[in-house]
């Protein structure tokens, strides 16, 4: 075979990779704001607000009424700890899926954080299509309630400065929390343009973001808290941050879906099988 035809080949191949492996887009984010029903946290550094689920959610091998979400990039399934306690310390020592945490930022009026639940027949028919896309050998996904929490153009948590302000940079991006009968998956999504920063400062250091999902301190020998399990999207590396944007698990950059807890039996937050 000719150099030139080989070639050919090559690039062939290569954009048949790209047209399969489409990058997720702001505008095919879940449907979010006013129009469609959500609430808004307060704004500010740190906020948190409990959110009493119609439909239990389960998470490792528990099964939770209620999650807090954070302005920090979280959803937790008991009251958060102090920033300070979990930030630049993950895993935390509370439930905690991550969706992208750092030392975030809402006060000027531009980052916004939504949250709702819903079971509307056209949102639960796109969890399906990403779960089952994602988990194609599983049985039928039929899920039958969402939580969806989108932070939206939040910025890094900095000490005032002349020039902060709409110029800052800042990141969007959205978890869905989807329940079946017995199983919920979460699904993270990471539009390329809505990501613009992957530090944030902590402590007086840069701190790369972090996504993940953790159970929480849990009784051992003699009623001993130790760290219970965990998993880790990225690492301490600013690139695994970037890669959140640019790869997948699910056959769309920038999507990933995670089995995270089923009834009455769970062994370990999954990926794609």
């Amino acid at each position: 075979m000719g150099l030139k035809r080989r070639g050919w080949l090559v690039w062939i191949t290569l954009l048949a990779l790209v047209v399969t492996v489409n990058c997720v887009r702001w505008s095919e984010l879940f449907q979010y704001g006013e129009n469609a029903g959500d609430r808004l946290l307060d704004p500010g550094n740190d906020q948190t607000q409990e959110l009493p689920l119609d439909k239990s959610m389960y998470f490792y091998d528990g099964s939770f009424d209620s999650v807090y979400i954070n302005t920090n990039g979280f959803v937790a399934t008991a009251e958060p700890t102090a920033e300070s306690e979990y930030l630049g310390k993950m895993p935390a020592s509370f439930g905690m899926i991550a969706a992208l945490v750092g030392d975030l930022d809402t006060s000027d009026g531009v980052g916004k954080v939504y949250y709702r639940q819903d079971a509307s027949p056209a949102l639960l028919l796109r969890v399906a299509e990403h779960v089952t896309r994602a988990f194609p050998q599983d049985e039928e996904a039929v899920p039958v309630h969402a939580v969806v929490v989108t932070w939206e153009n939040v910025a890094p948590h900095e000490a005032p400065s002349r020039g902060d302000g709409p110029s800052r940079t800042r990141n969007t991006f959205q978890l869905v929390v989807a329940s079946m009968e017995t199983a919920s998956y979460a699904i993270l999504l990471y539009p390329a343009e809505g990501m613009q920063f992957l530090s944030t400062p902590v402590g007086g250091a840069s701190e790369p973001c972090q996504a993940g999902f953790s159970k929480g301190l849990v009784k051992g020998w003699f009623w001993r808290a130790t760290q219970g399990p965990y998993y880790r999207i990225t690492t301490r590396d600013e690139a695994s941050v970037r890669e959140l944007s640019e790869a997948t698990n699910s056959g769309m950059r920038g999507v990933w879906v995670y089995e995270i807890g089923t009834y009455p039996f769970f062994a370990a937050v999954a990926p794609v099988r």
